[in-house]
């Protein structure tokens, strides 16, 4: 039953000349989709949406607000040097003044914290306005790493980095708003690495890890994509030693790809970072398979069988 299904394919392949025509006209269509293709590479897109235990979720966050948009720029530097608090204090003004997208920052310059100055007596402010030597750097540093709530959080155990505090607004969650805000504080960073000689700043938190994750992920597709089809054509090569046996799997395998691209952009599929490699995939399925096919037509015309009749009884 299969083997007649595949012979009544391959009749109807064989009696449409003008089918290769229509594969032309499928592919400038497909063409014509892509612009309508997508890209969200947020790993919310795997996400549940519609359970139970999503609305929970979804409720939790309108409450108390995302537990996920936590950054934080370190500062690796001795912390009882003057220069190592200006530069965290520069990151501060830069981060309120020029990102506006992140809604509060702290730091030991700026965060109130319980302490007590004298018996009996207690106070919720920072430690320490800005040091102006060394010595007073000095001084912050030895109470910040004493404070219980400092103390291995916004200051390392050993007084080598300072860590700036910041909480990035709900609503940036999707990666192509994401991108841009950490760019703008990965450039700030930068800038006061290059204020500040010998200082490195280091940006953390999930947002910083999902844009390096997915623009590692693009860079290593651009570069397999091309290389699949360098081994593919390399492999057909010398498989076939022809033309035909090259050009007619890959250009064909392509136009699958093609097709499935476009579906996806009609049916309002995105892309994102499981499907990405959707496309290679196909490739090379689909160059396998076409493999299979070619030899075993070249098999039948060995037998003595014409075109038309080894073309169905290799689809059979």
């Amino acid at each position: 039953e299969a083997g007649a299904i595949w012979r009544w394919l391959a009749d109807f392949v064989l009696s449409g000349r003008r089918l290769g025509w229509g594969f032309v006209a499928l592919t400038l269509l497909g063409l014509a989709t892509l612009p309508l293709l997508r890209f969200d590479f947020s790993p919310q897109t795997l996400f549940d949406n519609d359970s139970e235990k999503a609305a929970i979720w979804r409720d939790y966050r309108e409450r108390y607000g995302a537990d996920d948009h936590v950054l934080l720029m370190l500062v690796q530097a001795p912390a009882d040097r003057a220069d190592t608090w200006a530069a965290v204090a520069e990151l501060e003004a830069g981060l309120a003044l020029g990102v506006p997208e992140v809604e509060d920052v702290r730091s030991v310059l700026s965060l109130p914290v319980p302490r007590s100055p004298t018996p009996g007596e207690i106070r919720i402010e920072p430690l320490a306005p800005l040091p102006r030597d060394d010595a007073e750097a000095a001084a912050l540093s030895g109470a910040a790493q004493a404070h219980p709530l400092l103390g291995g959080t916004l200051i390392s155990a050993d007084g080598e980095a300072v860590a700036v505090f910041m909480k990035a607004r709900d609503d940036i969650a999707k990666l192509d708003v994401v991108r841009p805000v950490v760019g703008a504080l990965r450039a700030l960073g930068r800038r006061t690495e290059a204020a500040h000689p010998g200082l490195r700043v280091h940006l953390l938190g999930p947002h910083a890890y999902r844009v390096t994750v997915v623009d590692t992920m693009i860079r290593e597709e651009l570069r397999f994509v091309p290389l699949t089809a360098l081994v593919l054509f390399a492999v057909l090569f010398f498989l076939f030693r022809s033309a035909a046996g090259v050009l007619v799997p890959l250009l064909s395998v392509a136009m699958g790809a093609l097709w499935t691209l476009a579906v996806m952009a009609l049916a309002g599929q995105q892309i994102n970072i499981i499907n990405t490699i959707t496309a290679t995939l196909i490739l090379v399925i689909g160059v396998a398979d076409a493999i299979h096919v070619m030899t075993r037509y070249g098999q039948e015309r060995r037998q003595g069988l014409d075109r038309p009749e080894a073309v169905r009884k290799t689809l059979a």
